[in-house]
C-alpha cells in the first residue's frame, strides 16, 4: 500500500520547516485598503504546518489563515486572490506560469492538509471534499505535465490519467473508496522518490526548506490517499 513512503512525504510537508516561497507584484484594492504593500515586489510564504500564508515586503508582514483564502489562475501568471476574513481581493503577478500554477497548487495542498484528521482534532473529511480536492490536484496535474513533467519523463503522465480516472469514479454514485485509496497510495509508492526539497533558506533567522513543484504534486497524492483511507476506516 505503500505506507512507509506516504509517512516520508507527509512528514516531508507537516515538517514545520516546509514552505513554498514566492515573489510576484500585485495591483488593486488590498494595497489600497490595507495601506501596507506597494506595486514592488513582494514575497508570499506558504507555511504547510501552521496553515498560514504570509505576505511580505521590507518589514512589513501579513500573515493569512489559508482556510480563509481563494486563489484561481487568471492567465498565464496572472492569480484572483481572495481572503474572506477582511473580504478583499487582488491580482498578484508571478514571474513564470510555472511560479502561478505551483502557488496555487500550494494554496489547495495547504487547505486540504487543514481539513485531515489529526491527534485530538475532528475532521469534516467527506466524498465530496475529497472530490474537490482530487480535481484540484487533477487540475495541478496536468498544468505540471504541461509545463514541465513531459520533459522529465512520459511516465508522470500516470500520475495526471490515474488521478482524471479517480475524479470519475468519484462522480458516480457510489465510488469503490478502497479502489480509490489504493490508486492513491500506488502513486505515492512510485512517486515518492521524487518529493524532494529544492534548497535550504534562511527565513526569520531559521532554517527553512522550499518545496518543488513536484513535491508539491506528491504531497497532494499523499494526502488525498490519507484522506480516502480515512473515509475507508469510517466505513467500517
Amino acid at each position: 500500500m505503500g505506507l512507509a513512503t506516504t509517512i516520508k512525504v507527509n512528514r516531508s510537508v507537516c515538517d514545520d520547516r516546509a514552505i513554498c516561497i514566492f515573489t510576484a507584484t500585485e495591483s488593486s484594492s488590498m494595497r489600497s485598503i490595507l495601506n501596507l504593500f506597494s506595486r514592488e515586489h513582494m514575497t508570499l510564504v506558504v507555511y504547510f504546518s501552521r496553515s498560514v500564508i504570509s505576505l511580505r515586503r521590507a518589514n512589513k508582514v501579513l500573515d493569512m489563515d489559508a482556510n480563509y483564502v481563494i486563489a484561481k489562475p487568471r492567465g498565464e501568471t496572472d492569480v484572483r486572490f481572495q481572503y474572506a476574513v477582511d473580504d478583499f481581493k487582488t491580482n498578484f503577478v508571478f514571474s513564470s506560469e510555472l511560479e502561478a500554477v505551483t502557488f496555487v497548487g500550494a494554496v489547495h495542498l495547504i487547505q486540504h492538509l487543514a481539513v485531515l484528521p489529526r491527534p485530538g482534532k475532528e475532521s469534516p473529511v467527506s466524498e465530496n471534499m475529497l472530490s474537490q480536492f482530487t480535481k484540484y490536484a487533477l487540475d495541478y496535474a496536468e498544468e505540471l505535465w504541461s509545463l514541465v513533467l513531459w520533459q522529465k519523463s512520459y511516465k508522470f503522465h500516470d500520475i495526471v490519467d490515474i488521478l482524471r480516472s479517480a475524479v470519475t469514479e468519484l462522480r458516480t454514485s457510489k465510488p469503490n473508496m478502497n479502489s480509490i485509496a489504493l490508486k492513491f497510495s500506488d502513486l505515492t509508492e512510485r512517486f515518492g522518490g521524487e518529493a524532494s526539497m529544492e534548497q535550504v533558506i534562511e527565513l526569520d533567522s531559521s532554517a527553512c526548506y522550499t518545496m518543488t513543484p513536484v513535491a508539491v504534486l506528491l504531497a497532494q497524492v499523499s494526502a488525498l490517499y490519507e484522506h480516502a483511507n480515512c473515509i475507508c476506516r469510517s466505513c467500517h
